[in-house]
């Protein structure tokens, strides 16, 4: 595989255990044109305690995949400190990401994490998305709505738990003010049950807040304590 070499900022670092038992460290990484994560498979212990949040690093690595998603094998990081890495071309602008193309991140990411719930309803949400496309990209807690995603994807793993059908429903159509009669009639055909929930939740029926109150109280927390929930997700 080709090495290559770019300059990055990490969001955050993580050390985890392959099921071999070995460590290696997990990284989510942003330039200004993508977030990606990165992974460092050797050295940890040597790396491990040069790596902080928000660090700048140049980065050497190969073109890698995981669960269908492009990453960063990661061979060799190195801090970009003061002017240290000027004279090899870097720019503070490199790391920095605009909010748009931040927005679109986010976009493309719940889009595939609507692949990951395996239910044909699913697709007419995933239509719904693409053709409000404009209105999605226009709001401004993509990223919370993103987060929620991953937070019950990983309630699902810890449990071993469905996560219950309505939930992503409600996390991305809560608060969008969108017209969904196309999408209600889609879903009716081949789910009532989600269908007549849906009604309820559009209306905000106090039945529906009632009987989901965990969805309806999470994805609020989650707004009003992101920094929060994030480290739990971590731990």
């Amino acid at each position: 595989m080709s090495i290559y070499k770019d300059y990055y900022k990490c969001l955050s670092v993580k050390e985890n255990t392959k099921k071999n038992g070995e460590n290696y460290l997990y990284l989510k990484l942003q330039n200004k044109d993508t977030i990606i994560d990165g992974y460092l498979w050797n050295n940890v212990e040597f790396y491990k305690s040069r790596l902080v949040d928000n660090g700048i690093y140049a980065v050497k690595f190969e073109l890698d995949s995981y669960n269908k998603l492009e990453v960063l094998n990661i061979k060799n990081i190195n801090l970009v400190l003061n002017s240290n890495y000027r004279k090899y071309g870097y720019r503070p602008s490199m790391v920095k990401m605009s909010l748009s193309k931040k927005n679109l991140y986010y976009y493309d990411q719940i889009l595939k994490f609507v692949d990951y719930f395996n239910d044909i309803t699913f697709d007419f949400l995933k239509v719904h998305i693409t053709t409000n496309k404009s209105k999605y990209l226009r709001s401004e807690n993509l990223e919370y709505r993103l987060f929620t995603l991953k937070y019950l994807k990983l309630i699902e793993q810890n449990s071993g738990i469905p996560v219950n059908i309505i939930y992503p429903f409600v996390v991305l159509l809560n608060g969008m003010k969108l017209d969904l009669d196309k999408l209600l009639l889609s879903i009716k055909d081949v789910n009532e049950l989600l269908y007549d929930e849906l009604c309820l939740f559009i209306r905000n029926n106090k039945a529906f807040i009632k009987k989901y109150k965990f969805i309806v109280h999470l994805i609020k927390d989650i707004q009003d304590n992101y920094i929060k929930f994030k480290m739990e997700s971590d731990n």
